[in-house]
């Protein structure tokens, strides 16, 4: 959408561009255009755009012949409409419709009395017209005009945060996307466990639906309840998972510190959190909504089989710790590879 903006605002040489300019915005400028009420859908959704992306839109002047003087972002990091109305304007004598060049006088912009008075920052603020073309620039969050990309306004636009401890575990080469998704969720305590709906005042009564003694949470199921410990318990005496000591965020923090690398191991610790997360709360959905019970070592198959066919799938270097590692699951490795390193040595 912010490209549809950009060729709108910077003139490409487009039908669709010509035809908006001739019959949408019929000489007004694209950031004063009022929204009609009966606009296409998509026109609507351009226009709602408009506070978001004006702040990173920035006029270069040139000539000053194709720059709005009102409505444009060219000589503060505002346009001046946000501080003079439209009869603000037609009292100081001008109109709407002024470019910059209509300002012009020796050679640079002369600033009206009438608006030095509104912003008094304009005075001693030289801005010189030149004979090149106006062009439009896109201002990045660093401050510096850069070339218009979709990369480079994403960047821009999107909300940004330091990184998560965590975030390893979740989003990692060979991840199984909808096991990620449930583990996010459950990092985040975002499932909707009973605890959670409880304190919306949505369920009254409700226990877990495996051990049927609480309330059912994130901290219950993974892995306080006896019947989901039991299965955590199966994999820890193969060598993987933690030792779970305290709550679950406990857990995943010694699971982020310690789950580090590109190692087999640490892929296959990886996939087994997700995939026992996943099955898990598969298992306590399917209880209380579907009345369907299995059993515990068929979810602990379950896990083995998904865990299995992701290994098989992937591209490993032939080592002895590889081959070890690969064999507890049943799987060979016949030939080497390079394409995937999955090593000890990484």
């Amino acid at each position: 959408m912010t490209y549809h903006i950009w060729n709108l605002v910077s003139e490409s040489c487009s039908l669709w561009v010509k035809w908006i300019h001739a019959y949408r915005l019929r000489r007004r400028n694209f950031w004063d255009i009022p929204v009609a009420w009966d606009a296409s859908w998509s026109w609507k959704n351009i226009l709602a755009l408009r506070e978001e992306v004006r702040p990173f839109v920035r006029s270069l002047v040139g000539n000053g012949e194709s720059t709005n003087f009102w409505f444009d972002t060219w000589a503060l990091d505002f346009p001046f409409s946000k501080v003079c109305s439209h009869r603000d304007i037609v009292n100081m004598g001008f109109n709407k419709f002024n470019k910059v060049a209509d300002f012009s006088g020796e050679g640079q912009v002369e600033w009206p009395e009438a608006l030095l008075l509104k912003i008094p920052s304009l005075q001693g603020l030289c801005i010189r017209l030149t004979g090149i073309s106006d062009k439009v620039g896109w201002l990045s969050k660093t401050r510096k005009i850069r070339n218009f990309s979709v990369s480079q306004v994403w960047n821009d636009l999107r909300l940004s945060r330091d990184k998560v401890l965590w975030w390893s575990l979740i989003w990692f080469p060979k991840s199984i996307p909808k096991h990620s998704f449930m583990l996010w969720l459950a990092i985040r305590k975002r499932l909707l466990t009973q605890d959670r709906l409880q304190s919306w005042q949505i369920q009254n009564r409700a226990v877990c639906s495996f051990c049927e003694r609480m309330p059912d949470s994130v901290d219950h199921l993974f892995f306080e309840c006896v019947f989901c410990k039991i299965i955590l318990e199966d994999f820890q005496s193969r060598g993987y998972l933690l030792e779970y000591q305290g709550d679950w965020n406990n857990f995943i923090q010694m699971a982020s510190a310690q789950w580090v690398g590109k190692s087999i191991h640490v892929l296959i610790n990886k996939l087994t959190l997700a995939a026992l997360i996943f099955h898990i709360w598969l298992e306590r959905n399917r209880r209380l909504f579907q009345s369907k019970k299995k059993q515990r070592g068929q979810i602990i198959s379950d896990v083995e089989d998904e865990i299995r066919k992701k290994l098989q799938g992937i591209v490993v270097v032939n080592s002895l710790r590889v081959r070890e590692e690969l064999l507890r699951w049943g799987i060979g490795v016949e030939r080497p590879s390079i394409q995937f390193n999955y090593d000890e040595l990484c």
